[in-house]
């Protein structure tokens, strides 16, 4: 890969690494109450989650956001492989917020309050497959 296609990348790698690191630090001391109600949100989704334990969900999500948000920061990992690992994360985003009514205007894909939170989360899946499809188109892989 090119000097001059990698450094275009820094400003999507940088942004959403440190957003993600953010993300998964806040997570790490989740008390019980939040463990429930982020796992609860996500077993309306994904009901395969109802198996693991609030607290343990909380941990595992914040492994898989500072992992992520890491890989994102370090330059030496391609982007094929980040941009991959981005898309699938925010994928499971917006598979959460298409399978919860109540974060939809009812008949409608405009978030209501309660979902902007996550549907604002459609450009890191942006930011993924731009990722992946200059990644694809490199020598890199």
């Amino acid at each position: 890969m090119s000097r001059r296609a990698r450094f275009r990348h820094v400003p999507g790698r940088l942004t959403t690494g440190v957003f993600l690191i953010n993300s998964g630090l806040s997570k790490r001391h989740a008390d019980d109450d939040t463990a429930a109600a982020l796992h609860g949100m996500a077993t309306m989704a994904y009901p395969f989650l109802r198996s693991v334990s609030p607290q343990r969900f909380v941990r595992l999500l914040c492994a898989g956001e500072l992992a992520l948000g890491t890989v994102l920061l370090v330059p030496v990992v391609p982007a094929a492989v980040v941009g991959a690992a981005l898309t699938a994360f925010s994928a499971g985003l917006l598979g959460l917020y298409l399978r919860t009514p109540e974060m939809r205007e009812k008949g409608s894909l405009r978030p209501t309050q309660q979902g902007l939170t996550i549907a604002k989360d459609v450009w890191m899946t942006g930011i993924g497959l731009t990722l992946l499809i200059d990644g694809l188109g490199d020598d890199e892989c």
